[in-house]
């Protein structure tokens, strides 16, 4: 396996990440979201690289290529072409 983005392993507070999850679900709630899926992966692909930045995720690219999240919090997701999987 072989990091990506110069990700780094550090705590963020369970408020702080809950706080991320209520303003994307928001968005969803009132219907605002992007129409264009290209852009709502864009969204999501930046927000993820955010919480990266700020030390509450590690992105790790597999020998598949697959990218592997890993949150602080134990979750760990497989980040697919059209989906994400939660795999612990």
């Amino acid at each position: 396996m072989r990091a990506k983005y110069g990700v780094r392993e550090a705590g963020l507070s369970g408020s702080a990440f809950g706080m991320t999850l209520m303003l994307a679900s928001n968005l969803l709630e009132d219907g605002s979201g992007p129409d264009d899926p290209d852009v709502a992966k864009a969204s999501v692909m930046a927000e993820l690289a955010r919480i990266v930045e700020e030390g509450g995720a590690l992105i790790v690219v597999l020998e598949s290529g697959t990218l592997e999240l890993r949150l602080a919090t134990g979750e760990v997701f497989l980040l697919g072409e059209k989906a994400v999987t939660r795999i612990a």
